[in-house]
């Protein structure tokens, strides 16, 4: 404890080795401190905050890096591994001399690039096999135009109102993070979550990241993830001529964000783990029966005009709103009961049975809502601070009264006609409320520890993303969307 003289003299010799003098000038303007303050923080804390301060202060360019001057660390080819997970044995070398995509099964996936063939000729960890063949073949509608309407892209660094294009698309990426006494950002920051979609005419790619850790450089590695799958997908999604063919274009997007975010530098020393889901929007051919005999699946796929392809790798949740029924659906895998992988990492072999590859079959004006796990795991009742009593089956928690529970509770806070953007401020408000408890003990007392009853202290902070689209063609041009602003 002492003045702010002190303080900031303390500050000075604690981070003079590493720091320049202009940094220090800086924080010393950002935490400046009344006389009348006492300051009772623990040095390694201050050290940590000053160190965190510099990397944000540096990303956004408000400072100088003092380290542009240093020789750049080159990695090895065979010092990265292709991997899913992040444990830390020895990267291994892919053996793919047994393994051709050859053209037999380019035919029968109707995908007329050699390049995504190739792309997983190379990656063979991202085949997952059963999964494509349980995509039906589904004729889909030729993309109509290969220019984009516009794109959605977040978070940004202000606070600009909800990003929304009409009420096409929306998304928002939040921190239920406490913001602390003497910091001018939330713990936690920056927002590790990424969002990012595209519109055109007759079809939206969409996708969501969630990385693991903070930092800048968990932040790089979740927009590394979102722009290269959504590069790859632009790239190639014009050749999907059927359901079926989505499979090895979202396979091989995923495949090259995995790929980037290994990608290392002098910045990017460590690895880092992506939860990831990423999508595309299709328009059925309703005259597919005219033209072919029909089984009793792709009959019944023709009720429906648009169907949702989506991969996914790790705990982020896709859901899927029906106007018709006004129910909610969960179609992402369980992520207790599976080894919830993630793109990046380093380590042992990606095992392809932990991508899940899936579609949903959806009519005009059902909504899509893509989640990261900041805010699905707040829909959770345990989570909430429910007896967990009453979800018990034994000894474990009941997963499929926990998921009920969770669809039903995110039914009863989405209105009854919603829209993109009342989806997402709903569920995104409904996840801060829920923290608020634990966030408020947090800014009471910085060296307090958190109860882990979810009854004393419920709702789990982290960053939050919603992402939600509505499902039909996007009638509403760019020139059109900024006159009516």
């Amino acid at each position: 404890a002492g003045s702010s003289e002190e303080f900031v003299a303390d500050l000075r010799q604690e981070v003079v080795s590493s720091l320049t003098g202009q940094l220090v000038d800086k924080i010393e303007s950002l935490y400046s401190i009344p006389e009348s303050h006492k300051v009772s923080v623990p040095a390694t804390t201050l050290l940590a905050l000053l160190k965190d301060r510099e990397l944000l202060l540096k990303d956004r360019n408000i400072i100088d890096s003092p380290h542009q001057s240093h020789k750049k660390v080159k990695i090895k080819r065979s010092q990265r591994s292709h991997t899913l997970d992040g444990s830390a044995a020895p990267a291994k070398r892919h053996n793919i001399s047994n393994f051709n995509f050859n053209d037999a099964m380019i035919e029968r996936y109707l995908v007329s690039s050699s390049k995504v063939a190739n792309i997983l000729s190379k990656n063979p960890s991202f085949l997952a096999y059963e999964q494509m063949e349980r995509l039906p073949a589904l004729s889909a509608v030729p993309l109509t135009t290969a220019r984009q309407l516009s794109y959605l892209r977040g978070p940004g660094e202000s606070s600009a109102p909800l990003p929304h294009y009409g009420d096409f698309a929306c998304g928002q990426s939040i921190s239920n993070y406490p913001v602390v006494l003497g910091r001018p950002y939330r713990e936690g920051d920056p927002i590790c979550d990424r969002f990012y979609l595209k519109l055109f005419e007759n079809r939206i790619i969409a996708s969501i990241a969630d990385a693991h850790n903070w930092g800048i450089y968990s932040r790089k590695a979740s927009k590394r993830a979102t722009s290269q799958f959504m590069n790859t997908m632009e790239e190639f999604h014009k050749e999907i001529r059927t359901l079926r063919s989505a499979g090895p274009v979202l396979l091989s997007s995923l495949a090259t964000a995995h790929l980037r975010i290994q990608e290392c530098d002098s910045e990017y020393t460590t690895p880092r783990n992506v939860c990831f889901l990423g999508g595309v929007l299709l328009e059925t051919d309703q005259t597919q029966a005219k033209h072919e005999p029909m089984s009793p699946e792709l009959d019944s796929l023709l009720e429906f005009p648009f169907v949702f392809a989506f991969v996914s790798a790790g705990d982020c949740k896709c859901y899927h709103y029906s106007v018709a029924t006004k129910n909610i659906t969960d179609h992402t895998p369980d992520s207790t009961k599976r080894n919830c992988n993630t793109i990046g990492g380093s380590g042992a072999p990606a095992v392809a049975k932990n991508i899940s590859i899936d579609y949903i079959p959806c009519k005009q004006d059902d909504i899509i809502i893509m989640c990261t796990a900041g805010a699905s795991d707040n829909f959770d009742p345990i989570q909430q601070g429910k007896d967990p009593a009453e979800f018990m089956k034994g000894n474990t928690a009941d997963e499929s009264l926990c998921a009920a529970y969770s669809l039903a509770f995110i039914k009863n806070i989405v209105d009854e006609n919603p829209t993109v953007t009342s989806i997402t401020e709903s569920l995104l408000g409904a996840t801060h409320s829920i923290t608020k408890a634990s966030r408020e003990f947090m800014e009471k007392d910085l060296q307090g520890k958190l109860d882990q009853d979810p009854m004393i202290h419920p709702g789990r902070m982290d960053h939050a993303t919603c992402l939600c689209f509505r499902v039909g063609r996007v009638t509403l041009s760019y020139d059109e969307w900024v006159g009516n602003m």
